[in-house]
């Protein structure tokens, strides 16, 4: 075992507030990995509540973008004609990462992804742990009629300029994550196997 996965593994014996977090989303072509592509990756590196690193780019994915991803998110096939390829940006994201617990908003989702990519790149799979914020929040903030991130981020009077793009939606996530720990009792010291069970 490498010592990062050791550590990684390790990760599930510490207290939460002495990890390092990435709250991270992806935009993409379309619904489907196996035939879409991601086009823009934002993230957000924090501990406790403070920000370390932000990251972010577009992303040429050599193909049409969807009509409805285009209309959804507001990303033109002309803003990423000169934009790195995937080849290039998954590699740098991988750094950026390291090994931080990962976050995202409907997690499958963006984890889909991310594995396809790995999977095409011949690069090795991640073994970080992953928390998804519809789980979480469904489990602390039982009263909110729906968990989309748009109606998360009103209901806890979140702000954001838009929604559906990568690096809002990230730091949107973040916030929603931290919200959902100041619900949990002793939030600060519980261990991280055991947040991972209730989100």
């Amino acid at each position: 075992m490498s010592s990062t996965n050791a550590y990684i593994k390790a990760q599930l014996f510490i207290p939460i507030n002495k990890l390092t977090f990435t709250a991270f989303d992806f935009e993409t072509t379309g619904l489907y990995p196996q035939k879409d592509k991601i086009i823009e990756i934002g993230a957000v590196r924090f501990q406790n509540t403070n920000t370390i690193k932000i990251f972010h780019t577009l992303i040429n994915p050599l193909m049409p973008i969807s009509r409805e991803a285009s209309r959804i998110n507001r990303i033109t096939e002309n803003m990423l004609e000169d934009k790195p390829l995937i080849a290039q940006a998954l590699p740098q994201f991988l750094n950026f990462i390291n090994n931080s617990v990962l976050i995202a908003h409907n997690a499958s989702f963006d984890m889909g992804f991310f594995d396809h990519e790995l999977l095409c790149l011949n690069l090795q799979p991640i073994t970080n742990h992953v928390i998804d914020t519809i789980t979480l929040a469904k489990n602390t903030l039982q009263s909110m009629r729906s968990y989309s991130l748009e109606n998360l981020a009103k209901g806890l009077s979140i702000k954001i300029n838009r929604f559906h793009r990568a690096l809002n939606d990230a730091k949107v996530c973040k916030e929603i994550f931290l919200h959902c720990l100041a619900r949990i009792p002793g939030s600060r010291e519980i261990l991280l196997k055991d947040l991972l069970s209730s989100g």
